[in-house]
């Protein structure tokens, strides 16, 4: 696909085509980091399904343990039952502040 050109103004820059990464800080500048455990989410889940084993007709119970909350969506469209909890590492806000203890 060709580059379209963007009309220009004068006495304004262009805009980038491209957006670098800027640092994420908190009111006091210290820079934040986002949160490994719920990988952003501020949400830890837990996932449980019932099926039946076809040959002997029982109750199968499958359990997933822990995962981050952004992929809850997925495994309640895959018939589990979520339930979700806030994540202990950054309290739910998804961010811990650099040099303080991880999660």
């Amino acid at each position: 696909m060709a580059r379209v050109r963007q009309p220009e103004m004068t006495g304004c820059k262009p805009l980038p085509l491209k957006y670098k990464e800027t640092p994420v800080v908190n009111a006091a500048g210290t820079p934040l980091g986002m949160c490994e455990k719920c990988q952003g989410s501020g949400e830890i889940c837990t996932a449980e399904r019932k099926t039946f084993d076809k040959r002997t007709g029982a109750a199968v119970f499958e359990c997933l343990p822990e995962f981050p909350g952004s992929l809850r969506r997925q495994r309640e469209r895959g018939g589990y039952t979520v339930v979700g909890t806030c994540c202990t590492g950054c309290k739910g806000a998804g961010l811990y502040t650099k040099g303080s203890v991880k999660s």
